[in-house]
């Protein structure tokens, strides 16, 4: 009776704490964008998919004025993605590919 049951809302809890799948979820897809392609378990390549989709969704908000870009998704941006070659790789390729 607690519970209320969101249709459509998956979260998948890996075994670890928030914080430690925050950081996870973080540290994969830095990889992610910097490698293209990892190895991992399913589990934690359906939650990865559900986290990158949503990064590069903020990406493509950054870069929807050439001339102006929206700082608002960059530093969310930079929350995220820490590497600053995976942050350049992501805005300038990546965000652009869709």
């Amino acid at each position: 009776m607690g519970q209320k049951l969101i249709f459509g809302h998956k979260k998948y809890k890996l075994g670890r704490t928030w914080w430690q799948r925050k950081h996870l979820l973080r540290v994969m897809t830095n990889q992610l964008i910097t490698h293209e392609r990892i190895k991992t378990t399913e589990t934690k390549a359906k939650a990865l998919a559900l986290y990158a989709e949503k990064v590069m969704g903020i990406a493509r908000k950054a870069n929807l004025s050439p001339i102006q870009p929206n700082n608002q998704y960059r530093y969310k941006l930079r929350g995220i993605v820490h590497s600053p070659a995976a942050l350049k790789k992501l805005s300038n390729e990546l965000a652009v590919r869709n």
